[in-house]
């Protein structure tokens, strides 16, 4: 069996998310034409590397940039995985 694999980097710009969903779709979905099974997000891909901020940015998993990479990897059909910050009852 072989695995196709795609790595995206881009600067994730902190305080542009729809931008930066915007770059990473585009991209994911040129992954899928080209034939990729998996494709790997930048670190922290939707919000950049806000740590101060992390707290505010933090969504439960199925929403905000979760929901976005189900999408994403629905639309391109493809397997995504990539970092966000992910808010746990009161726990980032």
């Amino acid at each position: 069996m072989q695995l196709t694999l795609s790595l995206l980097q881009f600067d994730a710009a902190i305080g542009s998310p729809e931008d930066n969903a915007g770059r990473a779709a585009e991209w994911v979905r040129e992954a899928g034409r080209r034939g990729s099974d998996l494709v790997l997000l930048p670190e922290l891909w939707h919000d950049g590397l806000a740590y101060p901020q992390a707290a505010q940015l933090a969504a439960p998993l199925g929403e905000r940039s979760f929901a976005l990479m189900g999408h994403m990897a629905a639309d391109a059909g493809v397997f995504l995985a990539g970092s966000a910050f992910e808010r746990a009852g009161d726990a980032v």
